[in-house]
């Protein structure tokens, strides 16, 4: 099974975790980026972010480096913002021509999933991929990866199961 983990982080708990998955199912890694990469931090963050959740607006993509064609199962990965996915893995799904193609998905957060999964889920729907599995993360930290490891290994082999 030929698999990739195409992830968006924005403060790299998204990116530990896709470091981790991609070690547990040999896949490739594909980091998703806006074209405006612009630091923000504190209040700014939150309103920047929260506007785009609110508003519905999704982000111009930078170029993707990705062939899904070459893959049997793309796992996508994201932050969770005011309980919705972050606005980049949304316009990944409009825009990464993954139609036809198994799909997994990860979230991390530090509050509550929110109706995210639905709302991946929904949109994963509608570009024409089948999901087969998805795993919610609280408080991924550097320090917690220990801690998460058995669940990620389960859900690793749910998936290998199912593809």
């Amino acid at each position: 099974m030929k698999t990739v983990i195409a992830y968006y982080s924005y403060e790299g708990h998204t990116a530990l975790v896709a470091g981790e998955l991609a070690k547990l199912l040999d896949a490739d890694r594909l980091r998703i980026e806006t074209q405006d990469e612009k630091e923000r931090t504190g209040l700014s963050k939150y309103l920047w972010g929260g506007k785009m959740v609110f508003t519905g607006k999704r982000p111009p993509l930078k170029p993707l480096a990705l062939d899904a064609r070459q893959y049997d199962l793309i796992v996508l990965g994201g932050p969770i913002w005011a309980g919705k996915p972050a606005p980049a893995l949304l316009s990944f799904v409009d825009k990464a021509g993954i139609k036809d193609k198994k799909t997994a998905f990860f979230l991390c957060h530090l509050g509550g999933p929110g109706k995210a999964a639905e709302s991946l889920s929904s949109a994963l729907a509608l570009s024409g991929t089948t999901v087969v599995g998805d795993i919610d993360l609280k408080n991924v930290t550097e320090g917690s990866l220990p801690a998460l490891a058995e669940r990620l290994s389960a859900w690793a082999e749910r998936l290998r199961l199912v593809c």
